[in-house]
């Protein structure tokens, strides 16, 4: 049974904040990853068709499946499995201690000594227990969710997706029946189009 309740409010808000901070900058850079690899692999299946005519239906089709193993591959490490680990308040604390040594895991003991509550709590002085609490508000106070976790993480991730949404845009300006054509053809392999 969890008494993290026992905790001061501002203290627990101030993690969950941190908590929901890294879990957007993850979806972030985890669709952005999506939309690049996918993005990519459309616009090197148009490559090879532009370059030699795929004319075999196994082919385009091992092309276009590779296409979309491989963005599969991306959600699943990118998305499904960075959001599926449990980020808790412990956890936070850890990763913010782990960053900033002066805290000395007072942030993460005191979120323990409230959670296990019980037996541990009453062989634990109440008084150290609030002064340890006290000390953890304090050291949390100067740090915020912005600051200790900012967006620089995922200017790769939006310049990746932006340079081939770019690369693909400008195929479908300079060419636009040709390059319509070939995004046809990598995204509906079971099709025949006029080539």
């Amino acid at each position: 049974m969890s008494h993290t309740h026992k905790l001061p409010p501002e203290l627990t808000a101030q993690l969950a904040r941190m908590i929901r901070r890294v879990r957007a900058i993850l979806l972030m850079r985890g669709l952005l990853a999506v939309a690049a690899v996918a993005v990519g692999a459309v616009l090197a299946i148009m490559a090879v068709d532009a370059a030699v005519v795929l004319m075999l239906p196994a082919v385009r089709w091992g092309f276009s499946l590779a296409g979309l193993a491989l963005a599969a591959a991306t959600a699943w490490s990118m998305l499904v499995l960075p959001l599926s680990r449990p980020l808790t308040l412990t956890r936070m604390a850890r990763v913010l201690e782990t960053r900033h040594p002066d805290m000395q895991e007072r942030i993460s003991s005191a979120i323990e000594l409230a959670e296990h509550g019980g037996a541990e709590a009453e062989r634990a002085s109440a008084e150290l227990v609030t002064l340890l609490t006290q000390e953890a508000k304090s050291d949390l106070a100067g740090v915020t969710p912005k600051q200790e976790f900012t967006v620089r993480t995922v200017k790769p991730f939006l310049l990746a997706a932006a340079g081939v949404a770019l690369v693909l845009g400008l195929l479908f300006a300079v060419w636009p029946k040709q390059s319509w054509l070939l995004f046809l053809r990598a995204l509906a392999p079971h099709r025949e189009f006029d080539t």
